[in-house]
């Protein structure tokens, strides 16, 4: 599965500059499962933006009706980048809950990152008021199913 396609991947080539991502790719991308193309310039765009917001977001594009929300985070002394993601069916997830996870899963790199000593990710908790404190789950929407009565997307690190 292409890097472009995913939120994990997407992430880890956010770590990389940019002539290093175009060094990685041909000019145009191609992925058959979701008949997903891009140039290699708008690729570049998305990687621009994850770099700058920190975070991911794909819906759709490695899997029809999946989205994800994704971050990366360098390991101990920078030997080995991590990346890791929320998952989701599109349909089951409301707008509100996209930016829950989007706060709670950086807060969770965050902490990583301060942990590592990755410099993407010191002073982000501080700047962007990110709680570091340990996380409860939050209940659906009123009128919202589920298996159960609790969306389970806190990570305890």
């Amino acid at each position: 599965m292409p890097a472009f396609t995913t939120t994990i991947g997407m992430a880890l080539l956010a770590r990389f500059d940019d002539d290093t991502v175009r060094a990685l790719h041909p000019p145009v991308l191609h992925y058959p499962v979701t008949d997903l193309t891009m140039t290699i310039d708008d690729l570049l765009t998305q990687v621009r933006e994850a770099r700058a917001q920190r975070w991911t977001m794909a819906i759709g594009t490695t899997f029809p009706g999946f989205g994800a929300v994704g971050v990366a985070v360098d390991g101990m002394n920078r030997q080995q980048a991590i990346a890791f993601c929320l998952s989701y069916p599109t349909g089951t997830v409301f707008e509100e809950q996209t930016g829950d996870m989007i706060k709670s899963l950086t807060a969770h790199a965050a902490r990583v990152g301060k942990w590592s000593d990755d410099p993407f990710w010191t002073g982000v908790a501080e700047r962007d008021g990110l709680d570091l404190s340990d996380q409860q789950p939050r209940s659906l929407p009123d009128g919202a199913s589920g298996r159960d009565d609790r969306v389970h997307y806190d990570v305890r690190l």
